[in-house]
């Protein structure tokens, strides 16, 4: 799918202002795409408001799955009518301006000393603070037998990884992986023989990404599950959103979350108080006590 002119002034009048109205977009198949990624928020009932969850994600997002590398130049080109490809080129990865991927392969984090191997080659993935290590040729990497896969939806999450230690006590020998910044997540996931649980939004967009991105790609007997902190209950109805829970309805209502019994309590636990809890919680509430997973 390509990004219109329309819906990049729209995106580029977003980044300005944080919020616009939902009636400002169009193409909103696409809309409900950015939403699914969690590029945007879509919030209220009778007066829907689009919220981007951060430029730095919005921008980068937009040249990994676009190849837009400069939204203002690309609205330029677009708008001229005697614009080249040559032109378009320039301001996109791809000469039709289809979606496209800049790079292959995915970051990864971690707070231990964690080894993996690229062509049977050792190699240490706790990176130097400031500093993430990218792996590209993810079809030759692996990891020791025990080590577990940890998937983290958002970025700011992935980045300030320290500061939620204690959700991953349980876990022995954790290596995060960003969802973002690149491709072949999926694919690697799916014939990777470590452990892997999800550390996504506890919303039915989170489970929805869990689902469909990642678990049902894996092939029994593969482990696959979602981290689920034991009081998970207190903190959605305590701190949860009502508006993005009922702006999730609709592209969530096909799917039977009683079909994965790892997820299928919080489910319940989401639809019985309509609320949803961004995973950005654990990073503004460092004070609370949070148990391990249940």
């Amino acid at each position: 799918m390509t990004l219109s002119l329309q819906f990049a002034k729209v995106l580029l009048e977003l980044l300005e202002q944080k919020q616009l109205p939902y009636s400002r977009f169009s193409q909103q198949v696409l809309l409900k795409q950015f939403q699914e990624d969690g590029i945007i928020t879509i919030s209220g009932r009778r007066q829907k408001i689009v919220q981007m969850s951060s430029s730095e994600i919005l921008q980068n997002y937009l040249e990994n799955h676009f190849g837009i590398t400069n939204l203002t130049a690309y609205i330029a080109i677009l708008s001229e009518k005697t614009s080249t490809r040559a032109d378009l080129v320039k301001v996109a990865s791809d000469s039709k301006i289809q979606q496209k991927k800049v790079f292959e392969g995915f970051l990864v984090n971690c707070y231990k000393e964690i080894y993996g191997y690229i062509n049977n080659e050792k190699i240490l993935l706790k990176p130097i603070p400031g500093s993430f290590v990218f792996i590209n040729d993810y079809e030759h990497f692996r990891l020791e037998s025990d080590v577990t896969i940890v998937v983290v939806e958002n970025f700011e999450n992935f980045k300030r990884i320290n500061e939620q230690k204690a959700l991953f006590a349980h876990i022995k020998s954790p290596l995060f992986v960003s969802r973002y910044w690149g491709v072949g997540l999926g694919e690697w996931l799916s014939h990777a023989t470590n452990d892997y649980i999800h550390f996504g939004d506890f919303d039915l967009s989170g489970l929805k990404i869990y689902i469909q991105e990642f678990r049902n790609k894996r092939t029994p007997p593969l482990k696959s599950n979602f981290l689920i902190p034991s009081n998970i209950e207190i903190w959605i109805e305590r701190y949860g959103n009502r508006d993005t829970y009922l702006a999730q309805l609709e592209n969530t209502e096909h799917i039977d979350f009683n079909q994965y019994p790892e997820i299928t309590k919080l489910a319940k636990i989401i639809k019985q108080h309509q609320k949803s809890l961004h995973q950005e919680f654990f990073i503004k509430f460092e004070s609370i006590s949070i148990d391990k997973q249940g």
